[in-house]
């Protein structure tokens, strides 16, 4: 997002929008749209006359400010290791400012098998009664994700919320999770079976169809690793008695991730960004 400095620049040298009009030669019109970011684009002629009258740089006078968002999951507090459906919340940050929570409502079918434990959530159809949706979120991720398909299959929006989701249920649910068990989201009630998209100019050289489907993913597979990162520097392996997370770190290369930190109780925070 671009940003326009004029009103605290002008402030901070205790000068009027009229007194840079009779400056600059540039109308009060002009000025006070640019000030108010309602102008479509600006001529390199008035950034020139704006800036010399102020003794201020193009960088001082126009910033670009980054929209940085955080999502975290945290189960509704009835939900513990015997339930078998319940409640979800999805919390936004925007900019380190609480933006919403949007609650998701899940099953969970929990099977003990011979070496490993396999838990798989499946995502209820969306309710209408609810405040909101799994897509519920601020409008730039959501224009994101729509423009980029993002929301479901590979390195997307819902791979992320799997791997939030088993991270969250193994910290406060199933701590004695192994690297053996087997953690699967399933969005099956909410996904649609096939997506479609418009062919490219080089595809279209060897089709007369107009579009392609594609199936989509209903399963979400997470992968685990050791709760401490550090235990990666000391051997190769992890064993069945270390304590073990979802491997959040895999995702880094995702497009829209920013960062991944590592809290002081092993935690993986995520923050995204949307270009």
């Amino acid at each position: 997002m671009i940003k326009v400095n004029l009103r605290e620049i002008l402030e901070d040298k205790k000068m009027t929008l009229t007194e840079l009009s009779k400056e600059t030669g540039i109308t009060m019109k002009t000025l006070s749209a640019f000030q108010n970011q309602k102008v479509e684009s600006v001529q390199f002629n008035t950034l020139e006359k704006i800036t010399y009258a102020l003794d201020i740089t193009v960088e001082d006078l126009i910033t670009k400010v980054v929209d940085i968002f955080n999502i975290s999951i945290k189960f509704e507090e009835i939900f513990n290791e015997r339930s078998e459906s319940g409640y979800f919340i999805i919390t936004w940050w925007h900019n380190e400012e609480f933006y919403q929570n949007t609650p998701v409502q899940f099953k969970v079918v929990r099977e003990n098998r011979e070496n490993y434990k396999r838990v798989e959530f499946i995502l209820d159809k969306f309710d209408d009664t609810l405040p909101g949706s799994l897509f519920t979120m601020p409008k730039i991720a959501y224009d994101y994700f729509e423009r980029n398909n993002l929301f479901y299959n590979n390195n997307s929006f819902l791979e992320l919320i799997s791997y939030l989701l088993v991270q969250e249920y193994i910290t406060e649910i199933a701590d004695e999770s192994t690297i053996y068990d087997q953690y699967i989201l399933n969005v099956s009630n909410i996904v649609p079976v096939f997506t479609t998209r418009d062919i490219s100019k080089d595809e279209a050289r060897f089709t007369d169809v107009g579009n392609i489907f594609l199936n989509n993913k209903m399963l979400y597979y997470v992968n685990l690793t050791s709760k401490d990162s550090a235990l990666h520097l000391k051997r190769n392996n992890i064993t069945a008695t270390d304590k073990v997370t979802a491997n959040i770190e895999s995702l880094s290369n995702t497009k829209f991730i920013n960062f991944i930190s590592i809290n002081d109780d092993f935690k993986r925070d995520v923050s995204l960004i949307f270009d």
